[in-house]
């Protein structure tokens, strides 16, 4: 933290989606990412949601975007991926699952967290480290 510039800093709290550092064909647009990103960037928003949604396309999209990173900016901090997975990883051939109220009406924590493993396992395929999911159903009346 202590060599950082500020400007370092602020552009790792930063997000985009996928599709704003890409061309048409998904492949990294170095000048998209010069324009809006000189300093690094912190994450990418749902690739997947935002950009091919087949797992050996989406994977090469997220590995140019790490290798751009890696070999561009001055600390050369990788980027991190966060995905939506409510009810699985969102992209082609993964695995849907209840959403989480009904799988917490289960009341089978071993079978959630098999669901979690093969979430997470899914989610790495494609270089994926973060996923956004919901942690707590509060439910009034039990009907």
């Amino acid at each position: 933290m202590k060599i950082m510039t500020i400007e370092e800093k602020s552009y790792q709290l930063t997000s985009t989606w996928g599709y704003e550092v890409a061309d048409r064909n998904f492949n990294v647009d170095s000048s998209k990412i010069n324009a809006r990103f000189p300093h690094g960037l912190g994450q990418i928003t749902r690739p997947g949601g935002s950009t091919p949604t087949k797992p050996k396309d989406l994977a090469k999209f997220c590995n140019q975007i790490q290798k751009y990173f890696m070999e561009n900016t001055r600390l050369q901090i990788p980027v991190m991926f966060h995905k939506e997975s409510c009810s699985g990883a969102m992209f082609e051939g993964t695995t849907n699952f209840p959403q989480a109220i009904g799988v917490a009406s289960t009341f089978n924590s071993n079978l959630c967290e098999k669901m979690a493993d093969v979430i997470g396992k899914e989610l790495h395929s494609i270089g994926s480290n973060e996923t956004l999911a919901p942690l707590l159903d509060v439910c009034r009346e039990p009907r």
